[in-house]
């Protein structure tokens, strides 16, 4: 066996024994689950996908994995009842209301 210490953009795929670059992703807004607090809030969601879907190559985040992670350019899912919070990059729940 033997280790690979592959760049930073870039995962090990054991399959190939290569390093791999990592997909880009532009979040899957075809889910409803997510919100943000303001307008400019709103508006960062838009520059985001206006930004992640003139990368070649991109692809939309799974309906699994719908929201997408700014921070750490991965999609993630949230547990049911909550809220993907595209200001804070996390899962959130709301209150009543």
């Amino acid at each position: 066996m033997q280790c690979a210490n592959c760049a930073s953009d870039y995962y090990y795929d054991s399959n190939t024994h290569t390093c791999v670059k990592k997909p880009e992703y532009i979040p899957n807004t075809d889910n409803n689950n997510w919100i943000v607090s303001s307008d400019a809030g709103l508006a960062k969601v838009g520059a985001l996908l206006v930004e992640r879907s003139a990368i070649k190559g991109s692809a939309k985040c799974s309906d699994e994995k719908p929201h997408f992670n700014n921070i750490t350019k991965a999609c993630e899912g949230c547990a049911k009842g909550t809220f993907w919070n595209y200001e804070t990059n996390t899962c959130m729940s709301c209150g009543p209301g």
